[in-house]
């Protein structure tokens, strides 16, 4: 992996290697590997489609900046549903809850 794109995933600046050509290509083999289907889904007998309320994710299980030697790491890779993705995050979703509103007008 570039230099710079571990510089950017310790300062906080994940996007950049969200948006990265390294990214988007391994992005794409893990969801061909994984036949475009949540994976944790799949492991409870479901079938998740990709749509655009449940947009399929690639997932690190290991998070990237715990292990940046596995950012790219297939078998650290998953292929999963907003939902799922959520529920592997929920320190996340909870910080999303508590900002309430974001503005005044409250619409």
């Amino acid at each position: 992996m570039r230099t710079e794109l571990i510089k950017a995933i310790i300062s906080g600046n994940e996007i950049k290697f969200y948006k990265s050509p390294e990214w988007r290509l391994k992005r794409a083999e893990i969801l061909k590997r994984d036949h475009a289907e949540c994976q944790l889904c799949r492991a409870r007998g479901e079938t998740t489609v990709n749509t655009k309320d449940n947009p399929l994710q690639v997932h690190h299980k290991i998070h990237l900046k715990a292990d940046i030697s596995l950012a790219l790491a297939d078998d650290n890779l998953l292929t999963v549903c907003r939902h799922c993705h959520n529920m592997q995050h929920p320190d996340k979703l909870k910080a999303q809850e508590s900002q309430g509103f974001t503005n005044q007008e409250r619409w």
